[in-house]
């Protein structure tokens, strides 16, 4: 899975706790990689997530976002076992072409605060206080790229949680989700 947390990639490898740091790092490499060569790193099937399609097309800001948490995970005394591979991955898409440049969604606030909300909410003891007051119920919002630009979409599992009323939000970004 993805955080973020802020619109600065390393801030958001600070935000991380040590284990959430190594294991984006892994999932965004092993994403890199099914980009890359079709396939996952150990062969393994891939499931659809929302992450995927909030990457789309931009794989080489989803390397220096895992960039970004495995400088800080070596920060604080563990290197990342996956950084020299995130490179190796990043040097050959960029070798097909690839251009780097940033998603559009990065600086949407909402998505942001989302992942926050749940962060603090999955655990709280590692998250709860980290940005000061924040709604806990909020769902994942999942930018997802399409003709034109991009859109706020949500995952089965937070609709059935909004219709449930166990996560919610503010009128107007429930206005801008897409698949509500």
């Amino acid at each position: 899975m993805i955080w973020l947390t802020r619109i600065s990639f390393l801030e958001t490898a600070r935000d991380l706790g040590d284990g959430d740091l190594i294991s984006t790092a892994r999932w965004a490499y092993d994403r890199l990689h099914l980009a890359a060569f079709s396939e996952m790193p150990d062969g393994s099937e891939s499931g659809f997530h929302p992450c995927d399609a909030m990457w789309e097309g931009h794989d080489l800001a989803l390397a220096a976002y895992a960039q970004a948490l495995c400088v800080e995970s070596g920060y604080r005394g563990a290197p990342s076992p996956v950084s020299r591979d995130i490179l190796k991955v990043a040097e050959m898409i960029q070798g097909v072409g690839d251009k780097f440049k940033m998603p559009d969604w990065i600086g949407d606030t909402d998505i942001l605060r989302s992942h926050r909300s749940n962060m603090a909410r999955r655990w709280p003891t590692a998250y709860g206080e980290k940005w000061g007051k924040i709604d806990k119920n909020w769902p994942y919002l999942w930018p997802a790229f399409v003709e034109g630009g991009w859109v706020l979409r949500l995952s089965k599992h937070d609709k059935d949680l909004m219709y449930s009323g166990a996560r919610s939000l503010p009128s107007a970004i429930l206005e801008r989700i897409e698949n509500v």
